[in-house]
Parts: structure tokens; sequence; C-alpha cells
């Protein structure tokens, strides 16, 4: 898995292909015992999305996006990141870039080590139990790349910023047009 890999795992998300990727997954579970692209890449996902996510909550000055921003990069850190890719990161911009380089970074880290995945399940800090198997170290690979892509995430999206009139004038546009 590399940090590509995790870029093209979050298109596949916002496209809602990435329920293709599923038969992949469960076949290599199924004959391997283990499987590679899919859940490793969705952790290191998951978790960039929701840090950067948790840095807009912590320094939006807007009481409605930092309440939309705290609620969905909570669910994102368990495994379910579409209410803040779609409520906050793709509205923002540059927090989304900001997950998709603590995505790649996580990524990286998660394909270096060789992670995998043993059980199907939404990749998340609830998830951990999926990445225990044979190789007793797979689980400390895991939570590193969790740290890695969390802390990345948050940092960059913290650096790059964003704007809330972007939000604003997206709400307004819509409640206008």
């Amino acid at each position: 898995m590399t940090g590509v890999q995790t870029c093209a795992l979050r298109s596949l998300t916002l496209t809602g292909t990435a329920w293709a990727m599923t038969p992949i997954a469960t076949s290599q579970i199924s004959t391997l015992g283990y499987e590679i692209v899919n859940g490793p890449g969705m952790l290191a996902s998951n978790i960039a999305q929701g840090g950067a996510t948790l840095a807009v909550a912590l320094k939006a000055k807007d009481e409605n996006l930092k309440s939309l921003a705290s609620s969905s990069g909570f669910t994102a850190v368990m495994g379910i990141t579409e209410p803040c890719l779609y409520g906050v990161l793709l509205k923002l911009k540059r927090p989304f870039v900001a997950s998709m380089i603590g995505g790649a970074a996580g990524g990286i880290y998660a394909g270096i080590t060789g992670l995998v995945r043993y059980a199907f399940v939404s990749p998340g800090l609830t998830a951990i139990p999926a990445f225990i198997g044979k190789n007793p170290m797979n689980v400390v690979h895991a939570i590193v790349t969790i740290i890695i892509s969390f802390v990345v995430g948050f940092v960059a999206s913290w650096i790059l910023g964003f704007k809330e009139e972007d939000r604003k004038s997206t709400r307004l546009n819509s409640s206008h047009g």
C-alpha cells in the first residue's frame, strides 16, 4: 500500500465506487487469510480525514462549523468518513488536501511495513482488533499508521488553514439558488 493508493481509495469513496474493492478484499481474506490493499489504505485515509476535520473543529470560529467538524471528525476516526468528507473537507478544500497528505504519509508507512487486515470491517479505532493476526507486529504497525495519519492530517490541516467564508458563501449560495 502506498500513499498514492491511499489517495486513490479516497477518490473511490468520493465517487461511491469504493464498494468495487469489496470483492477483492473478501477474496483475499478467504484465500490468504488477510488482505493488503483496502483495509490498510482505508485505515490511513479514514484516520487522516478525522485528524484534518478535528483540526477544523479546534480552529473554527463559527459554532455550527465547530459542531459539525467535531462530531464528524470523531466518526471518521471511528471508521465512518462520509459526514466529514462531504460536510467539512470538500467544502473547505484545504483541509481535504491536508487529509490526503496525512493519508499518504500513513499509507506509505503501511506499505513499507506490509500492514494487512485480517477481517473485513470499516477501518478506524474500533477496528484495531481486525489487524491482530499471525504477525504480532502487524497491530503495532496499524497503531503507528493511525498515529502518523492522524498527526500529519491534523498538522497539515492546521497549517494550511481554511476560509470560513467559503462555507458561509456556499450556504448563502445554496439558499438563494
